[in-house]
């Protein structure tokens, strides 16, 4: 669980989540997981899924590139949200500029936990996410020069990395789930989600 003092950000009133979300199978190829990307073929057809995979607990580790936070979060056990371990995950991804953090989509979480549970079937080790960004306020988005409309004022999108893999073999493996949009930048991956399935490349600037 989240070290209490880890937990800070102010959330803003949204729309509470009901259910859980499935977003796809989870492949569990060893071979997929290289640090360089020149294996990627791999990864088009995964050797199997795991069916119970979105019935088990959904835990994630997660540490904020900016603000140095880190925690290990279960925030959905059972059939239902742990409301409290999932606000600490929000929080936890803040804007960091105005100190500020809405209700993320479960999506965005739910694709952090399928990718870091493929990395464990895969090499037995456990990981953790590496996150540069996930809500945005309006204004802070306009300074980075995020799209206008995009996922993160919206709570929609995340931006980091997968500790142990390349950005080239995360972002593939991010594009199997088939959930949204995948970016490709220099030093992180963009994804987001409740749109049709996208990709692109981009440079060293976060969008």
């Amino acid at each position: 669980m989240a070290e209490k003092d880890q937990r800070v950000g102010r959330l803003t009133s949204q729309p509470h989540y009901r259910r859980a979300f499935v977003i796809g199978g989870l492949a569990t190829l060893a071979g997929v997981l290289p640090r360089k990307s020149n294996a990627l073929g791999n990864v088009v057809t995964p050797a199997h899924t795991d069916p119970t995979l979105w019935l088990q607990p959904r835990a994630v580790a997660v540490r904020n590139m900016d603000t140095g936070q880190r925690g290990d979060f279960v925030y959905w056990r059972d059939g239902e949200f742990v409301m409290a371990e999932y606000y600490a995950l929000c929080a936890l991804g803040l804007d960091h500029r105005e100190h500020k953090a809405i209700q993320i989509d479960p999506r965005v979480f739910d694709l952090m936990f399928a990718t870091q549970a493929w990395y464990f079937g895969a090499t037995g080790k456990r990981t953790h996410h590496e996150m540069t960004s996930l809500y945005r306020t309006p204004k802070t988005n306009r300074i980075v020069g995020g799209a206008p409309g995009g996922g993160h004022p919206r709570g929609l999108a995340g931006d980091g990395r997968l500790n142990g893999v390349s950005v080239s073999v995360y972002a593939a493996m991010l594009r199997r789930f088939q959930a949204g949009g995948v970016g490709l930048y220099a030093n992180h991956v963009h994804w987001d989600v409740g749109r049709k399935p996208a990709f692109w490349r981009g440079g060293s600037i976060e969008r």
